[in-house]
């Protein structure tokens, strides 16, 4: 969400950076916003809104998180049932 105009014009910029990796984002007017989240009380300037934000392919991310993870000292198990999970120590 946008509070000024100037917010949205960066945002319009970095558009047309991200075209170029087809990320279909879009950006929205005051009343586009309002429209979206009709429970806000404030007046916003405008906002970026990309549908596929939060979307992963399974097979891909997966294995990226599984890497990061080791990376960060887990250990990941494989082919073995499920007892329980330590969240210290």
């Amino acid at each position: 969400l946008h509070e000024t105009p100037q917010h949205t014009a960066a945002h319009e910029a970095w558009l047309e950076h991200a075209r170029q990796w087809q990320i279909d984002a879009r950006l929205l007017t005051p009343g586009q916003v309002a429209e979206m989240f009709p429970q806000t009380t404030r007046r916003w300037a405008g906002g970026l809104h990309t549908p596929s934000d939060g979307r992963a392919e399974p097979s891909l991310a997966v294995p990226a998180m599984a890497a990061a993870a080791r990376r960060a000292g887990a250990a990941i198990l494989t082919g073995c049932a499920v007892r329980g999970l330590d969240l210290t120590g």
